[in-house]
């Protein structure tokens, strides 16, 4: 071999495009995970959301009977009529499945109180490319609304 052969096969030109391919492939690796993190964030910031209209709704929705007293209280049937109809008006996509809510309603000592714990399903986009990985995850968000009274 000619010593010109010799010191271009020594030479590192070159060598960083053999790492190339690899580093595409971290990066998509990398921007999947970003992705389904992202997915996951949105799900529980609408299931957030869904929690706190139900509360306030719940809260909105007076017993008629105890509208005069000095003890107002709250109709939990209506709440949940509502925590129901909000759940199903949810816009419908496949990344959230089957949001549900639970209401209860009480009295604080600030007034009448509503809890509302709802849950959902998150669907991920690309964690089922990879073997053994979760393909969904289920969030929940739990909001508290108080009726005050005056």
């Amino acid at each position: 071999m000619s010593s010109e052969w010799l010191a271009r096969l020594r030479s590192q030109q070159g060598n960083t495009l053999l790492l190339m391919p690899a580093a595409v492939l971290v990066l998509f690796i990398l921007a999947a995970v970003a992705v389904d993190a992202a997915v996951l964030f949105l799900g529980q910031r609408r299931v957030a959301d869904l929690a706190a209209s139900v509360a306030q709704d719940a809260v909105a929705a007076v017993d008629e009977a105890s509208f005069y007293e000095d003890d107002l209280a709250l109709d939990q049937g209506r709440g949940q009529q509502r925590g129901a109809m909000l759940s199903a008006t949810l816009p419908q996509d496949d990344a959230l499945l089957d949001p549900s809510c639970g209401v209860t309603t009480g009295q604080g000592h600030d007034g009448p109180t509503a809890e509302v714990h709802c849950t959902a399903r998150v669907r991920f986009i690309f964690a089922p490319a990879v073997a053994g990985a979760e393909r969904m995850r289920e969030v929940e968000a739990r909001e508290t609304a108080v009726g005050r009274q005056r």
